[in-house]
């Protein structure tokens, strides 16, 4: 029997983070959480302003836009356009500010695992 400790998801370690001392204002954290949903393991997802708006009852798509560009500005996302044309979306992925990912653990004993590669 093999005991040791196996490498978690991508994107499991990344809402490790997210949800963690270190991670983004409330806010945030909240469209987060909605994403984290719909990624797949490496941290990757296509989901659509529409489906956050949906998600949080609300009809003001220029805010959703707002709080995505915060986030990719924040570094919690990265953002690739798909396609030529405006209707053609994003892909987002999960990533971890510089200024997040060297900070000292926040325990001395606490293991590695939690940093996003």
């Amino acid at each position: 029997m093999d005991s040791t400790p196996k490498k978690l998801p991508r994107v499991v370690r990344w809402r490790q983070i997210v949800f963690g001392p270190d991670g983004p204002e409330p806010k945030l954290r909240e469209l987060l959480l909605f994403m984290n949903l719909e990624m797949d393991a490496a941290g990757h997802t296509r989901i659509t302003e529409q489906q956050i708006a949906t998600y949080w009852g609300k009809s003001d798509l220029r805010g959703i836009r707002r709080l995505l560009s915060r986030a990719v500005e924040a570094g919690w996302l990265s953002r690739k356009k798909l396609g030529n044309t405006n209707r053609a979306g994003y892909q987002y992925k999960a990533t971890v500010p510089e200024d997040v990912l060297h900070r000292p653990l926040a325990a001395p004993n606490e293991v590695d695992y939690l940093r996003v590669a």
